[in-house]
């Protein structure tokens, strides 16, 4: 799952690349390709290319490109409710971020989404797995 966001303020804790790890990296590869579901406690990647080039993003704000890793879609089955995992997601980065003294929320202008099945239906990305 990805995240695009547009945030109206410079995080200079953090660099232009930034691993926040789950807490228990054998289970959350245990619910994401044995269980096929999203991870409770996600590992959250996080580019922001702002920091190298600052055209990137207007001045005083930052673009934020924010990973997680995700299952593939199981043969015929695209039945998820990907409204709910994002929810659940956008709160489990909140709540990474703010255990590392981050707190993002107030700051999102702007929020793009790309789900599994978003990179299947558009991009026709097997099993929308990247």
């Amino acid at each position: 799952m990805v995240f695009l966001r547009g945030l109206k303020n410079i995080h200079s804790e953090l660099a232009q690349h930034n691993i926040v790890f789950s807490g228990d990296y054998e289970q959350e590869f245990e619910q994401i390709f044995r269980e096929l579901r999203a991870p409770d406690d996600p590992t959250v990647y996080i580019s922001i290319s702002s920091r190298t080039d600052p055209e990137n993003a207007p001045p005083n704000s930052e673009n934020w490109f924010v990973l997680l890793n995700m299952p593939y879609l199981p043969d015929g089955d695209h039945a998820k409710d990907w409204d709910s995992e994002i929810e659940r997601m956008r709160d489990a980065i909140f709540i990474k971020l703010r255990k590392i003294g981050i707190d993002i929320s107030k700051y999102i202008e702007n929020e793009g989404v790309y789900t599994p099945e978003d990179l299947l239906t558009l991009y026709a990305i097997n099993r929308g797995s990247i």
